[in-house]
């Protein structure tokens, strides 16, 4: 007797489980995709799929059940990802969690099997079946089996889900990737990479900028989508997001050769799109930085690293990134009407972000220019923002003091990211 390769697969995907629960010596966690089987081969759900994963691996992270991934496969039946885990009880109760309060839950099916081969159940922990997907009133199993509803009905309830889900986070994402390309594009800006030349950098350039934004684009719409969860304390939300943001760096360093071009921006980036996604549908930046602040508080606790960062706070006590963000971004915000009504005097982009990264650099105390030139640096560098602000940055003024900023060796790194950060908000209030 021949069986379609769906029902192949499917008997397939349960001897692997067993198999796997059998030798690896714990409980393993199964995550599928929730949709019909016409649904699961899309490569939209593949992707969403990937991405509620990674979520998933953070969460558990989170409470340290540091789940090990044993095999990752798609077939007929969709994709799938096999976990060990150690506590099998806690994991199926995160899983529940996960699956009923995420804001994309309902697409995953994550399932919990005891080393034996025993599945552990809904009913094992005393919980109600999961209720149907499409109804929403009867359990899943029961309309499954009856057949309540047509394919197209099933189908149209998934699409929306998918749709309504990714909407807000893919808005707030193309926002987060805007912001890089407005920050590198604007020329001429002193020290830095732009559209002209290098700035006080010989290992990247433009192109280097635009490769390793393109890399770390997806990590923005976990970060919103993490900000979504309403089951995650907002002081507990830097810790799901850690994890995103080590596999953002690493997606960096792959495309740029090991050049940190944006790790700052992956912190300061990521913390106001999970900000976003709490605030849903606000389109306020004092709001969105107040709370972008009380998610970064845990950070000023970290311990000093081995960073440019690190160093500076070390020998200077500034904590760079870190305390901005830490305190609501209040640099940005200093730095966003300056570039509001450059942009509303119809000045455009490279002249609005000139004139707001100038703000910036008469102000902030940039770790990257103490690092690489002290405070004699520092203040060279503010004096001059500062003096060419009062006459109005003339142009050619403009492009000299680059070009002076430069051959020091100047590159105000973090002031960039700020600029990043003004551009971000602006967009952010349309």
């Amino acid at each position: 007797m021949t069986h379609s390769p769906v029902l192949a697969a499917r008997e397939l995907r349960w001897q692997t489980r067993l198999y796997l629960a059998g030798t690896c010596g714990y409980a393993l966690l199964t995550a599928t995709l929730r949709a019909p089987h016409a649904l699961r081969q899309e490569e939209a759900f593949r992707q969403v799929f990937a991405t509620l994963c990674s979520q998933l691996e953070a969460a558990m992270q989170a409470e340290d059940m540091a789940p090990v991934l044993l095999l990752e496969t798609h077939d007929a039946e969709g994709p799938a990802r096999h976990y060990a885990v150690a506590d099998a009880r806690a994991a199926k109760a995160l899983a529940i969690r996960f699956e009923e309060t995420h804001p994309d839950g309902a697409l995953l099916d994550l399932d919990v099997m005891l080393s034996g081969g025993q599945p552990l159940s809904r009913s094992d922990l005393g919980l109600p079946p999961r209720a149907c997907a499409v109804c929403g009133a009867r359990p899943a199993t029961a309309c499954i089996t009856g057949r309540a509803h047509s394919a197209r009905d099933t189908q149209a309830a998934f699409r929306a889900m998918l749709t309504g889900a990714e909407d807000e986070a893919s808005r707030t994402a193309r926002l987060a990737l805007l912001s890089l390309l407005y920050e590198v594009a604007i020329t001429p800006k002193p020290g830095l990479v732009d559209r002209a030349d290098n700035g006080a950098h010989d290992d990247m350039d433009f192109f280097t900028f635009m490769r390793s934004a393109a890399a770390i684009a997806p990590y923005f719409a976990q970060c919103a989508i993490v900000g979504q969860r309403a089951d995650v304390p907002i002081d507990a939300l830097l810790g799901y997001l850690r994890p995103l943001g080590l596999l953002a760096e690493q997606a960096m360093a792959r495309e740029t050769g090991g050049v940190n071009t944006h790790k700052g921006l992956i912190f300061s980036l990521g913390i106001l799109c999970a900000a976003a996604g709490r605030l849903s549908g606000s389109r306020n930046a004092e709001e969105l930085c107040a709370l972008a602040g009380q998610i970064a508080r845990p950070a000023l606790g970290d311990a000093a690293d081995a960073s440019h960062g690190g160093r500076v706070r070390q020998q200077y006590g500034d904590m760079g990134a870190r305390g901005e963000a830490a305190a609501g971004f209040p640099s940005a915000m200093a730095a966003l009407p300056v570039l509001r009504d450059a942009m509303n005097r119809g000045e455009g982009p490279d002249r609005a972000g000139a004139k707001a990264l100038l703000a910036l650099m008469a102000q902030v105390r940039d770790t990257n220019v103490l690092y690489r030139a002290g405070e004699d640096g520092l203040a060279l560098m503010q004096q001059g923002a500062r003096d060419l602000l009062a006459r109005g940055v003339p142009s050619e003024e403009l492009l000299t003091f680059s070009q002076a900023v430069t051959a020091r060796g100047i590159s105000p790194g973090g002031s960039a990211d700020l600029l990043a950060v003004a551009f971000f908000l602006y967009l952010y209030e349309g």
